[in-house]
């Protein structure tokens, strides 16, 4: 495999992890809210939530591509 193809095979991986990640944090704070208002799903599909959500998104992707795990690349259960 050459240096190219590897360099892209582990991008696209660095930012598949990165989709992987922001789905987690949708589902943590649905899951967050829905349990907080007691199991009652009115509460929590509002648009208050949903801003959260996108900003944690945001701020996970983006502190993450500048600083973090999607910067450089991490062997997957890696100590660095």
């Amino acid at each position: 495999m050459d240096t190219a193809q590897a360099r892209r095979r582990d991008r696209l991986n660095r930012w598949l992890w990165a989709v992987i990640d922001s789905a987690a944090w949708v589902v943590a704070v649905f899951l967050a809210v829905w349990l907080r208002y007691d199991l009652a799903l009115g509460n929590v599909l509002t648009a208050p939530i949903l801003w959260f959500s996108v900003a944690a998104v945001l701020g996970q992707v983006i502190f993450g591509a500048f600083f973090g795990p999607y910067a450089v690349g991490h062997d997957r259960g890696s100590f660095d």
